[in-house]
């Protein structure tokens, strides 16, 4: 995806055939994104989400057929561009929006580090899809962490429930 402060990063992918009907696939996808406070966006001011977000599309216009149900998933780190981007230019549509719900805080988890609470309550985790009209989503929610001690990571992980026909 050519984000310069994150070379090994890109755009990993899976095509999955339904058991019961071979013919029928899902194309599942992800990638994360650099952070606003990453060495090149500082140093050059330019939105390091754009570019990449772009570069999904266009490989994702490259590997997906038109009528394939498609999931793309992520921590896109903001909640503008990338959404943005993706629904103008492959249609996809993010799973709350699909589900008439607004998208859930994913960042930070707590307790967090204090450097994390300048910027406080966001979302920057999302799963989008792009879907034939006989599939449909069915549940989406952003699982909260219980127990004590430091949470596995600083962001919530998103789950959607998927119906695929």
């Amino acid at each position: 995806l050519g984000m310069d402060d994150y070379p090994l990063r890109g755009l990993f992918w899976v095509r999955l055939s339904l058991k019961d009907d071979s013919k029928k696939t899902v194309f599942f996808s992800t990638a994360h994104f650099p952070w606003v406070g990453s060495e090149t966006e500082i140093q050059t001011g330019v939105n390091q989400r754009i570019p990449a977000a772009l570069k999904v599309c266009e490989h994702l216009r490259r590997l997906v057929p038109v009528q394939e149900a498609a999931v793309f998933a992520g921590d896109l780190n903001e909640d503008f561009h990338p959404v943005r981007i993706l629904a103008e230019e492959c249609a996809f549509i993010d799973v709350f929006e699909s589900l008439d719900l607004a998208p859930p805080i994913t960042h930070p988890v707590r307790p967090s580090d204090p450097l994390e609470e300048q910027r406080p309550n966001r979302t920057l985790d999302w799963i989008l899809c792009s879907l034939p009209i006989q599939c449909r989503v069915v549940a989406a929610f952003a699982k909260t962490i219980r127990g004590g001690g430091r949470p596995p990571s600083d962001h919530l992980p998103v789950i959607a429930v998927l119906e695929i026909a």
